[in-house]
């Protein structure tokens, strides 16, 4: 049986996307946050990078200060509007 396609096939970068323009912050600047290039961020994002690394994924979401929860359940605190 097939995976779950309710979910792009890109979710993981489509997020971070989308948490990143509500937070307001470039990619550079995310990247330099998160310690990774930022090169592969732009990879994630654009969907070339599909499956990316736990680390990375988890660097990301520490940068971004949210819980990992959060970043995989699409719920948003207070705190990423501001």
């Amino acid at each position: 049986m097939p995976a779950n396609k309710s979910l792009s096939e890109n979710w993981i970068g489509e997020r971070i996307r989308e948490l990143r323009r509500i937070k307001g912050i470039s990619q550079e600047a995310l990247a330099i946050k998160a310690g990774i290039p930022m090169v592969s961020l732009a990879k994630v994002e654009q969907g070339k990078i599909q499956k990316p690394a736990f680390q990375m994924v988890w660097k990301i979401v520490v940068a971004l200060e949210i819980t990992l929860d959060e970043f995989v359940e699409g719920q948003e605190s207070e705190n990423i509007s501001k």
